[in-house]
């Protein structure tokens, strides 16, 4: 996971986009990935699900009293 976001805020540091999962188009956007893009990552048999990716995005973005990490 930590690795996805280094590699996404590499390639696209100022997108807009809130989603985890983007890509090249949906990166100049504020739209979440195609269901075929998304039909197409290899999510199954990894131990993170979804939702646990959608909760440490959200612990990702910055508070004002700066960024939350939990270890």
């Amino acid at each position: 996971m930590l690795e996805w976001l280094d590699h996404r805020r590499t390639r696209w540091p100022n997108t807009a986009n809130p989603h985890l999962l983007i890509n090249q188009r949906s990166a100049l956007s504020t739209y979440p990935v195609s269901r075929f893009f998304f039909a197409q990552q290899k999510l199954r048999g990894h131990p993170a699900t979804l939702e646990r990716l959608r909760v440490d995005r959200q612990l990702e973005k910055p508070s004002p009293t700066g960024p939350t990490r939990c270890t």
